[in-house]
């Protein structure tokens, strides 16, 4: 199995795992009403403000029940980001799993994604640092733009070799 296939199990293992703990009460809801290929567009457009490489869309999704989840790069093959974007049968990005190795510039370069999407998601400068100010494992911020929870999960998985920084996004009614 080469590093890619392992990579993107890991991912969708990790995405399996996030998605069986839940909020108590609080019910689990899209993260943008955004359709995917809009979604995408606009973090591209953000991401090239700051100079970055574009999200690059790997083919036909793989569809279950609940999702179409695509799988998407961006950056090289040694220092990028892999993104799977789960879109509901609605069309809408429901959640997103960025995963990079931990190095310095493949870290850098999620950051930048992981704020690109934080910002298409509709959440304030002020929201996106409140996410990020104890520099915690979960995080999590209501935004009043878009009048739900978002939470960020972030782990460090070493189940191939060099460990891997895995970020899932996600959002609840309350």
């Amino acid at each position: 199995m080469n590093y890619f296939n392992k990579l993107l199990i890991s991912i969708l293992l990790v995405g399996l795992s996030f998605s069986m703990c839940s909020t108590a009460h609080a019910e689990f809801v899209r993260v943008s009403d955004l359709g995917f290929q809009k979604f995408v567009n606009q973090c591209n457009a953000a991401m090239s403000l700051s100079g970055q490489e574009r999200i690059n869309i790997g083919g036909e999704p793989i569809s279950d029940d609940m999702y179409d989840s695509y799988l998407c790069g961006v950056g090289g093959r040694n220092s990028g980001v892999i993104a799977v974007f789960f879109v509901n049968k609605e069309g809408y990005v429901s959640k997103i799993n960025l995963a990079t190795k931990y190095q310095d510039s493949s870290v850098e370069l999620n950051r930048k994604v992981l704020f690109a999407c934080l910002n298409v998601i509709g959440l304030t400068t002020d929201e996106i640092q409140t996410l990020f100010q104890y520099g915690t494992e979960l995080s999590t911020v209501w935004g009043s733009k878009i009048n739900r929870r978002v939470i960020v999960e972030m782990s460090m998985e070493k189940n191939y070799g060099d460990p891997h920084v895995i970020i899932q996004i996600k959002a609840y009614d309350r």
